[in-house]
């Protein structure tokens, strides 16, 4: 009986440092996961709005005929 009642107590011990290191790894993942996906979109912006305005600004460059086409 004895041996019944030490393997449920460190079976229940396992238990709950395994939740408790699981919700603890649950809390990193999603900061991390947030962050990143911050850091992801803001590049991304970033690059889109420098694309954007390279674009509008070399249509405001007149062609000089370098290319050949007059």
């Amino acid at each position: 009986m004895e041996f019944v009642k030490n393997t449920l107590s460190k079976t229940k011990e396992l238990l709950n440092k395994g939740v408790s290191e699981s919700v603890l790894a649950d809390r990193w993942r999603e900061w991390i996961f947030n962050k990143w996906l911050f850091v992801c979109l803001f590049v991304l912006g970033f690059a889109g709005l420098i694309v954007f305005k390279l674009k509008s600004f070399s249509s405001l460059i007149p062609t000089l005929g370098i290319s050949g086409s007059v």
